[in-house]
């Protein structure tokens, strides 16, 4: 039975790991299904051979392929994956895997880094930009609902991400002049930009001018409001002095594999 081209490629749509081969030179059969096959190259030919070719992929984003066109040969390697349940975020600096963590007890904010180098072997994930943040924000709310008897007695409730204070921008040595937000922190997130923007800081924060020895970040969850910010804070605490914000976890980073 002959089929042209689109109705090859419909076939092959509606079954499992085949690739669809068809040619004007096929005097017997046009169309070749196959099935069951593993494709990491493709010969390019010209018009004159008659010859078009369809192939699935596994993903459903180019973006999970990487695509190479050499000396006439396509050659298709796939990206590294995040792990779990970490989703991949593309930054300038590379791909770079996010997992927001939720703990059964409060943490500071050494538990939280042991927990994330220790279960996942990655480190606190910095925010790359609004992207990231909003990411957090929806992994967040989630937690937040599903724990709404253990979160009511507080006013918010935060999730350490990546950064401290710089020794330059301390109470005691603080400028204006070069300390005025995100610049008053150290990062080690490896793929994390210089001046990232998912930031997002609350009113008045970060704070540490004033509040001493707020060196560490949270993500900060207004259980009133459900509306989110950054906010420094004291890096030693499980729950703020006043008892009014807890720190319930964590956002982990790792490379992808």
């Amino acid at each position: 039975m002959k089929f042209n081209f689109s109705t090859c490629v419909d076939y092959c749509l509606t079954k499992d790991n085949c690739m669809a081969v068809y040619s004007e030179n096929m005097a017997v059969e046009n169309c070749q299904v196959y099935y069951n096959v593993q494709l990491d190259s493709i010969v390019e030919m010209d018009k004159s051979a008659g010859v078009k070719t369809a192939f699935k992929t596994g993903g459903q984003g180019f973006d999970t392929y990487k695509v190479v066109l050499a000396n006439g040969v396509w050659n298709f390697t796939e990206w590294p994956k995040c792990a779990g349940d970490f989703k991949m975020f593309i930054r300038p600096k590379g791909k770079w895997c996010i997992r927001v963590g939720l703990i059964d007890k409060n943490i500071n904010i050494t538990s939280a880094k042991l927990t994330c180098e220790g279960f996942y072997r990655g480190k606190l994930s910095g925010l790359e930009n609004e992207d990231e943040f909003n990411y957090v924000r929806e992994r967040v709310s989630f937690y937040v609902g599903y724990n709404q008897q253990r979160f009511s007695q507080y006013a918010a409730v935060g999730f350490w991400v990546n950064g401290f204070r710089k020794s330059t921008c301390q109470e005691t040595t603080y400028s204006k002049n070069n300390c005025n937000g995100t610049n008053e922190f150290d990062f080690d997130d490896p793929t994390l930009s210089e001046n990232p923007t998912g930031y997002k800081w609350g009113i008045g924060q970060p704070s540490g001018k004033l509040a001493i020895g707020s060196d560490c970040i949270q993500y900060r969850f207004n259980m009133s409001t459900n509306v989110p910010d950054l906010d420094d804070w004291k890096c030693g605490l499980p729950v703020s002095d006043g008892g009014s914000n807890a720190f319930v976890g964590y956002v982990c980073g790792r490379f992808p594999e």
